[in-house]
């Protein structure tokens, strides 16, 4: 049997941030976090109003710090700016008041620039800024591949608060207060040429070619389905693609870096691991849905699979006897894989699009890992 492996370090972007060009899409090792201490003054205040303050999904509490699990972020090494997505297993944390409770989760830093940005929080089922951020004091240190940045303050934006407040019917929280420091410490990926620059694998993006990954482009006619004002946007933005070389962005294009493949290559069957993933904003559904961790699964159960609130699910069926699968010059490249709508995907989007017929396009795959 003639296999297919590709270890998880592969981790290729192809596009950077609005706000530099050099970031890198880096997906955290296991066990890799980030650490949200409160301040002291916000901890008197939870006691003063009889608050508990605990930790929700994957993060972990001990003492007044909460430790949270990244999952995936784009981040410039050199001026220290970027995203940061903490999406596992309802991350979060939540203030209890009596039999009320006041939930945040799925935080996700944005660093505008080293200096400013926001964390926004999803907050019964609608994102919300729920911290502004400060880097004035906040300290950056490089050990090796590891960036460690201590100390950025984190103040209730006026939603924030609001928010809390009303969950809990007590004016507890202060808007504008500062809420506790922030401490992000990313390793660095192994060094590799971004995509279009000479010695960059292949000159394209991952899934073109030679370069390991993927990418999605969303069917127009999907996009079409969807209310006014309804878009698909990728899970930690990564700028635009310019994949047909007209020199205008590409619309509806989402990088998806290569976590791992395991493939036979002669019954085509096996799975191939992405990173990242897409959000889909759809007017009138009352909250965003965010497909994390796409998986493609070829052979028996055939189908997309993604990451939703934390549970694996279905998302898109494939029809693998149109799989265009080639193996040239040590690559592996699955080219124009269709995806249709199905599984637990179609369910969440039946109460404002009705339940889709099978076979509605959803979007197209192209996949690149090298031959082991």
């Amino acid at each position: 049997m003639r296999r297919l492996l590709v270890v998880p370090a592969v981790l290729l972007g192809g596009a950077a941030l609005p706000c530099t060009a050099s970031a890198q899409i880096v997906k955290a090792p296991t066990g890799e976090t980030s650490s949200l201490k409160v301040a002291s003054s916000q901890t008197k205040t939870f006691k003063k109003n009889k608050l508990t303050f605990s930790a929700t999904g994957a993060a972990k509490k001990s003492g007044s710090t909460l430790t949270l699990p990244y999952s995936l972020s784009r981040w410039d090494f050199g001026t220290r700016e970027g995203d940061v997505a903490y999406y596992a297993k309802k991350t979060g944390f939540k203030l209890k008041r009596g039999k009320r409770t006041a939930t945040a989760i799925n935080p996700r830093l944005v660093l505008d620039t080293p200096k400013s940005g926001y964390i926004s929080m999803l907050i019964s089922n609608e994102r919300i800024k729920f911290f502004t951020v400060s880097g004035a004091k906040a300290k950056a240190a490089d050990s090796g591949n590891v960036q460690q940045t201590t100390g950025y303050t984190l103040k209730l934006t006026q939603a924030g608060a609001n928010y809390v407040n009303r969950a809990l019917r007590k004016k507890a929280l202060k808007r504008f207060s500062q809420f506790g420091t922030l401490d992000v410490r990313i390793i660095r990926p192994a060094a590799t040429p971004q995509p279009g620059t000479p010695g960059a694998p292949g000159g394209g993006a991952p899934g073109q070619g030679d370069v390991p990954g993927g990418t999605a482009t969303i069917n127009p006619g999907f996009l079409g389905l969807l209310p006014g004002g309804g878009q698909i946007t990728p899970l930690i933005p990564g700028g635009a693609l310019d994949l047909d070389g007209d020199g205008n962005p590409d619309l509806g294009v989402t990088v998806l870096p290569l976590e791992s493949a395991d493939v036979d290559v002669a019954t085509k069957t096996g799975t191939i691991k992405l990173g990242g993933g897409l959000v889909l904003d759809v007017p009138g559904l009352g909250s965003q849905i965010a497909l994390v961790n796409p998986e493609v699964v070829l052979g028996t159960n055939a189908g997309l699979y993604a990451e939703i609130n934390g549970v694996r699910v279905k998302v898109g069926d494939i029809d693998t006897d149109t799989l265009d699968l080639n193996v040239a010059d040590g690559t592996v490249t699955i080219k124009d894989l269709d995806v249709t709508v199905g599984g637990a995907l179609n369910t969440l989007l039946a109460p404002v699009l009705g339940v889709l017929p099978a076979n509605t396009p959803l979007l197209q795959l192209d996949l690149s890992f090298p031959e082991v």
